[in-house]
């Protein structure tokens, strides 16, 4: 049996659409105005679609049984009669702009089959729905515990506000709004910058380029590379938001979840203003494939590339992140920062790459043996060998600075040139302390490898297989054929992973403290952390099988950028069986 308490909650929740309210003007009776745009929708494609991809998920982890408990929610508020449960249900957003500043109204939405049913189904809740007198389908919902809410039934639609609020006036036609989200996903988030005028924008914007100057300013005692590191990011954040507020339309999040096809996704769409600088800016940014296409697999642990051609605002926040770097590296190292020096040349090759506009990046978790991961990757560069010299020297630098200061005992050991491959100089570095949850990934204390080319700058974590697996990316790279052009376009930004093969890692270990007089409950906190990873670790075992996969992929498209991630079937059977061992417990 189900608590009282959550059926009559979740019933109210999706009558009244709950959200913090703010006082508004209500528009002038006699003016002719027209229906609001949202700047904001969220929708949920309907209720039977709802329980039919439950029961989806309940099938493939083969707790039918689980059913019935299920549809006795909606039994408790009589199968929701007078509700159209194949329609979608929701929330809207208004923008008050007659008010300085303009103010939200949330709106919720339910699809209505008939009022009379409605009213009794309320009624369940311990809710109470009356009508308005005089005011035509115009009602007042008062929850048990609440504030009323006004109520107004327009085609087709029940429309829900606080009764502060009211709901005077045209309202948006949702048909044409939630319509087109609902036949794509089960659930969906609108942000329609759109339906914001462009003056209110534009104010906003003014606001946040004043508030930053203010904030990115250098601060008293702030070391230098901080305040690069800090200014750079915050300047690079700036104008992306001032991009997207101005010469955006809408970013909307919708969830997809198909029993049929066994997979979920999420997708994530972005749409500029055409011919706009935002617009051009997304779709360019896969203008180039990238090199490392050959080293893509579905069946490591993890495999992700990146290839995105740089805009002048990434270019100029890029160098300010690596004069920082160079800053800072010239505190430590003052003998390798003299004029002409390797610092200068070292970063001399990095600015030219940023100077080239592409950033292509590749890293890769292999699996020699199922627990014990190797880390790799590398990094297209412009000017690899001098790179790789100047490298060298610096590295010779550090090693000097560890000697002189005595505490070779804790640094980490540097070992330039330790080897060579193919034309790929490798240099060695032993690290002297690594934290547990990297010794359980690596099956032990790893090493470091990084080596340069004359256009990657590679590097490998792991232990005795590290070296070996840097070695076979670098023949599969050497070997490979030039790759054709994906028939889709190029795929600027691309990630996989495994699940199965994760789980197959040692457990976490998590140290039982005694507890003390002052903390007696500190050992019982660790069992219980220990139990849940154990529990967690179990779920997953159950519910993944080997070629379960996550894939993330983000793809230009004619009006913005379209990031798309997709679960394989292991996951919804994750959600599935936590969500049973959740409701199980509840009973207990």
């Amino acid at each position: 049996m189900l608590p009282r308490r959550l059926w009559t909650g979740a019933v109210v929740a999706l009558l009244c659409g709950l959200l913090p309210l703010a006082p508004s003007v209500r528009a002038d009776d006699d003016a002719e105005a027209p229906a609001p745009a949202p700047v904001l929708i969220f929708t949920i494609a309907g209720v039977d679609r709802v329980m039919g991809d439950a029961e989806g998920v309940l099938d493939s982890i083969e707790r039918g049984d689980m059913k019935a408990p299920l549809g006795g929610l909606l039994e408790r508020v009589g199968n929701l009669a007078g509700i159209d449960r194949t329609k979608p249900f929701g929330v809207v957003l208004l923008l008050d702009t007659e008010q300085l500043p303009p103010r939200p109204k949330p709106i919720g939405f339910v699809p209505v089959s008939s009022a009379a049913d409605l009213a009794k189904t309320v009624g369940l809740t311990g809710s109470t729905m009356e009508a308005v007198a005089g005011e035509a389908d115009s009602y007042l919902l008062t929850p048990p515990n609440g504030d009323p809410m006004a109520v107004r039934i327009q085609n087709g639609y029940a429309y829900l506000t606080d009764n502060r609020l009211g709901l005077e006036g045209p309202l948006p036609d949702l048909g044409t709004l939630v319509d087109p989200l609902a036949a794509r996903y089960d659930a969906a988030l609108s942000i329609r910058f759109n339906a914001v005028p462009i003056g209110i924008r534009q104010v906003f914007v003014n606001f946040l380029r004043v508030s930053a100057e203010t904030e990115l300013q250098r601060r008293d005692e702030e070391p230098e590379a901080a305040y690069l590191v800090r200014r750079s990011n915050g300047i690079n954040a700036l104008e992306l938001i001032e991009q997207l507020l101005t010469q955006g339309e809408d970013i909307t999040i919708g969830w997809d979840a198909t029993p049929e096809k066994k997979t979920a996704t999420l997708e994530v769409s972005i749409n500029a203003t055409p011919d706009s600088e935002f617009a051009k800016y997304l779709h360019d940014s896969a203008g180039r494939p990238s090199m490392f296409t050959p080293l893509q697999s579905d069946d490591k642990p993890l495999s992700m590339s990146l290839s995105w051609l740089m805009n002048k605002r990434e270019k100029t926040a890029t160098t300010g992140l690596f004069q920082a770097a160079k800053s800072q590296l010239a505190i430590e190292l003052p003998a390798a920062a003299l004029p002409a020096g390797p610092l200068d040349r070292f970063f001399d090759a990095v600015q030219a790459t940023i100077d080239s506009g592409q950033f292509d990046m590749f890293v890769q978790f292999a699996a020699p043996e199922p627990d014990k991961f190797v880390f790799l990757g590398g990094v297209k560069v412009v000017g690899g060998e001098t790179l790789g010299l100047a490298l060298g020297e610096t590295l010779n630098h550090v090693i000097q600075r560890v000697a002189s200061e005595g505490n070779t005992e804790t640094a980490p050991q540097i070992i330039p040139q330790a080897d060579e491959y193919e034309g790929v100089v490798i240099h060695k570095i032993i690290p002297r302390s690594i934290p547990a949850q990297e010794r359980r990934v690596y099956g032990g204390t790893p090493e470091v490898f990084v080596g340069t080319s004359s256009r990657i700058v590679w590097f490998a974590v792991g232990k005795d297989e590290a070296l070996p697996a840097l070695k076979g990316a670098i023949d599969i790279m050497r070997q490979a054929p030039t790759q054709p052009v994906p028939a889709g376009g190029n795929v600027p930004f691309q990630l996989t992973a495994r699940i199965a093969k994760w789980i197959q890692l040692p457990e976490p270990e998590f140290p039982m403290a005694e507890g003390t007089e002052e903390n007696p409950g500190r050992s019982r906190s660790n069992e219980r952390r220990a139990a849940r990873a154990k529990e967690r670790r179990e779920v997953a075992q159950e519910a993944f099988s080997e070629t379960d996969t996550l894939r993330i992929e983000a793809r230009p498209t004619d009006s913005g950028l379209r990031i798309r991630v997709r679960f394989d079937e292991g996951f919804l059977r994750m959600m599935g069986l936590q969500a049973v061992r959740g409701f199980e417990r509840s009973q207990l």
